[in-house]
């Protein structure tokens, strides 16, 4: 599971990074350090409609049938081995994939004397990365549209395996325009 995650690169290279034209007004606010992304957050995401493109959109997926945004708690993740079958994300899965651009990740370690102990996962050379993600949209009774994404989840590697039984999917950079 990812529960919480850091991004703290700079505007411009963001931008660089994902061949983004231009990053709208909204979002530059969001654009600082941020070690600490929590569910709930708005979060700054990669979308390919038409083109590549950053939106602005709050961590917990509402998928658009749902009858009010407070399923979004419970959907910040998704299984990378169940999104394809779960209602909640085959829409999105289909036709609403996105990047969440990262530069780091926390997992938890349980531990019986202390509870649980925060690990930071990052790249050696702290560069950023993305997670692979889904996204949807949800309006509330008055007609105003919620975008909202989760971050999908798969088995982890050896890094994150004896810290947790889950981990985000990172997407190589090579394949990141080939998943949304």
């Amino acid at each position: 599971m990812c529960g919480r995650f850091v991004y703290d690169e700079k505007p411009k290279n963001l931008r660089e990074r994902y061949g983004i034209k231009e990053i709208p007004e909204a979002a530059q606010s969001l654009l600082i350090p941020r070690y600490n992304i929590a569910p709930g957050a708005n979060v700054p995401i990669i979308t390919n409609y038409p083109e590549k493109e950053l939106e602005i959109m709050k961590w917990g997926l509402v998928p658009f049938w749902a009858e009010n945004q407070g399923i979004g708690y419970k959907l910040i993740n998704a299984r990378a081995e169940t999104i394809d079958k779960k209602p909640s994300f085959k829409n999105s899965f289909k036709n609403k994939r996105c990047l969440v651009p990262a530069t780091g990740f926390y997992e938890w370690e349980k531990d019986d004397g202390l509870g649980k102990i925060p690990h930071l996962i990052q790249r050696k050379d702290k560069k950023p990365f993305s997670f692979a993600g889904l996204f949807d949209s949800w309006k509330d009774a008055e007609g105003k549209e919620f975008k909202t994404f989760t971050i999908i989840t798969t088995t982890p590697n050896k890094l994150v395996e004896p810290i947790h039984n889950r981990m985000p999917v990172i997407l190589d950079k090579n394949v990141e325009t080939d998943w949304i």
